[in-house]
């Protein structure tokens, strides 16, 4: 039986004690069937030894369940412990984690800035070369035409002579033919 169940027949009882009680004068006394009320208190009795066992017992098995749940809570706050320093180890891990990447980003950004010094120094000193190499070629190319023309010049000229000379020559063998033939076409005295 439940502790509702006893608190019914309490009910009960106070019922018949005051409600179908016969009261005496203004005193707090009252005349009531002894028959119902022993009814009332045995069932009272029967519930009891129920509930009160219920309660010895709860009672024993409080230092069991009080053990029980300290050792739960012991055990949950050693989870909880283990948890919290996985959760710093896991954060220490994740600064050096990033402290390591922050510095790769800084040694990679250096050494970009280097490489492009480095390339822009060796553009430079290609644009450098070129130019020399253009005026050293340029300077050869110039050189070259000079000796070329010079030698053109030269043959031009020789050329020039020959074709005087041959003008010369045909001139000369023109005059000549002229006074050959004017000699056989006058008579000789």
């Amino acid at each position: 039986m439940t502790v509702n169940t006893i608190y019914n027949l309490l009910g009960r009882l106070e019922n018949i004690i005051i409600a179908k009680g016969i009261r005496l004068l203004p005193l707090p006394y009252a005349v009531v069937n002894v028959k119902n009320i022993e009814d009332v208190l045995d069932r009272i009795r029967v519930s009891i030894p129920g509930e009160i066992q219920e309660a010895r017992e709860i009672l024993r098995r409080k230092d069991e369940i009080l053990m029980e749940s300290q050792n739960k809570a012991d055990h949950l706050y050693l989870q909880a412990q283990d948890k919290a320093r996985s959760l710093i180890d896991d954060s220490e891990i994740l600064k050096a984690v990033r402290a390591e990447a922050e510095r790769i980003k800084a040694e990679t950004i250096e050494n970009c800035e280097a490489l492009k010094q480095q390339t822009y120094e060796e553009v430079e000193q290609v644009k450098l070369n070129t130019a020399n190499e253009v005026v050293r070629i340029r300077e050869g190319a110039d050189r070259y035409a000079e000796e070329v023309l010079g030698n053109l010049d030269r043959n031009l000229q020789d050329l020039h002579g020959i074709v005087r000379n041959g003008q010369q020559y045909l001139t000369q063998l023109k005059s000549e033919a002229i006074s050959r033939v004017q000699r056989v076409s006058t008579p000789q005295d």
